[in-house]
């Protein structure tokens, strides 16, 4: 990516470009990158396209595609979210790869999608005549110094510890991070600590899940409920919290059935970033495999009872937090 990014900024730019993958978030930086390199102002606008979504229509691209710029050298197509390199638009996919067989030289045409079928006629052209570029989610230790880089731009510091404590707080999107940067830099004058975080940033559901579950592993019956008093009192829906909860025990348990692969690995099987899968795996000493298919299954029957309204709601959480966080381990 570094490559890419050096090529798009010496002005370098392909006409023909595939980013896909997990992180949207550097899906669009890239993206923004080539706007810039291509357009100076709102003025050149009129020379960007974008179609987007399943339904979009390729013969629009295709005209598109033979526009030429006005009072610019280049112009730009993005097309987000279009499907067309996985089954089900077979015939709106060749017609764009016969289109993109002749795409002139003032034109710059970019894919944006979060999955491909590396099989596919259309995905096997633009690797080989354009620029196919696959975005995965970062490893741990590449988001930790992403985020002690961002920080150091704006003149703060930040070590590793204090950086792995803000992915789980804000979660490991990079979109939530970069706006919870954002928020920290305007409150911190020299470095972040922990403190910083709890007081300024605002903490995921996820990891708000995640310390519930990490409570109910550590057999805290009264962190556990305290938890979930707070989720209730920020009107989180107690349905809501009984279907995270449940993802996350099928996170650890699905974890543990994988021993002896890296974190990266199991979040590659999972599609599952790997930051989550290394929590989980932490987690995952406190439960045993029978707790956690017992959860489950609990879960699940929790869930019909308060739909069918043989139990509330709110007291139905609370009831499986009670057991589960209980002082004995269920077998």
């Amino acid at each position: 990516m570094k490559k890419l990014a050096e090529e798009i900024k010496n002005n370098k730019i392909s006409d023909l470009y595939l980013f896909y993958g997990e992180e949207g978030y550097l899906k669009r930086q890239y993206l923004n990158l080539i706007e810039k390199a291509l357009f100076e102002g709102e003025k050149d606008m009129m020379n960007y396209d974008t179609f987007e979504g399943k339904s979009c229509d390729v013969t629009k691209i295709a005209d598109a595609l033979k526009t030429m710029p006005f009072m610019k050298e280049r112009r730009l197509i993005a097309v987000k979210d279009s499907r067309l390199f996985i089954n089900g638009r077979k015939n709106d996919s060749q017609y764009i790869l016969e289109e993109l067989k002749d795409i002139p030289e003032s034109t710059v045409i970019v894919f944006i999608e979060d999955e491909v079928d590396k099989r596919s006629a259309l995905y096997k052209f633009v690797n080989k005549e354009g620029k196919a570029v696959e975005f995965k989610f970062l490893k741990e230790a590449e988001l930790t110094g992403w985020v002690v880089r961002r920080f150091m731009k704006l003149n703060i510091g930040m070590n590793q510890g204090t950086a792995a404590y803000f992915i789980r707080s804000v979660s490991p999107n990079m979109e939530l991070m970069e706006r919870e940067i954002e928020k920290l830099s305007n409150y911190v004058e020299k470095n972040v600590t922990k403190a910083d975080i709890d007081t300024i940033c605002t903490k995921s559901i996820e990891s708000r899940i995640f310390d519930l579950t990490g409570a109910i592993g550590m057999k805290n019956t009264a962190k556990a409920l305290e938890i979930y008093s707070n989720l209730m009192l920020l009107k989180e829906s107690p349905i809501m919290v009984l279907s995270m909860l449940a993802r996350q025990f099928r996170i650890i348990l699905q974890v543990k059935e994988y021993r002896g692969l890296s974190s990266q690995e199991i979040g590659t099987e999972l599609s599952l970033h790997s930051f989550v899968v290394s929590e989980a795996m932490k987690q995952g000493e406190k439960f045993s495999r029978e707790t956690l298919i017992s959860a489950l299954k609990e879960c699940l029957e929790t869930d019909v009872a308060i739909k069918t309204g043989r139990m509330g709601d709110k007291l139905g959480v609370e009831m499986l937090i009670v057991k589960y966080s209980g002082v004995l381990e269920l077998i």
